[in-house]
């Protein structure tokens, strides 16, 4: 069936430990994304923010002004998973339903996080490619 790297959302944009929620704002907005993975210095992923996480805190902080001082670690997913480049659309959806993920950062040889896969776009794959020939 299809390769992954064809539905790997390639992040330009990779935060650290220490970015802040405003500037996770900015960049989920400036992009459109849906998450931006958390990595350290060697650019292996060590979590993922969403944008419910960042909704999220701001409605705990509804008693209070929101702090935006706040950093990613305080409000990231730890990853549990992560998804090889070189593996098929198939094999990266076991792991993430294995792992309970919608989204999983994807790594080259060396751990190195290039992008992400979500769940729906494999789910969508993985149809498009076991429909009837006619269908297609």
């Amino acid at each position: 069936m299809g390769e992954l790297n064809e539905i790997i959302v390639y992040h330009p944009e990779f935060c650290t430990l220490e970015t802040s929620v405003s500037d996770l704002k900015y960049i989920l907005s400036k992009y459109n994304y849906d998450e931006l993975v958390i990595v350290d210095l060697d650019h292996h992923p060590l979590g993922i923010v969403t944008k419910e996480a960042i909704s999220d805190e701001a409605l705990m902080s509804t008693t209070k002004p929101f702090n935006f001082n706040i950093n990613a670690q305080k409000i990231m997913q730890t990853v549990s998973a992560t998804a090889p480049s070189d593996i098929s659309p198939e094999e990266c959806l076991k792991i993430m339903q294995k792992n309970h993920l919608t989204a999983i950062p994807v790594v080259n040889q060396i751990g190195q996080c290039i992008g992400v896969v979500r769940e729906f776009d494999l789910e969508n794959k993985i149809k498009l490619f076991t429909l009837p020939s006619s269908l297609n």
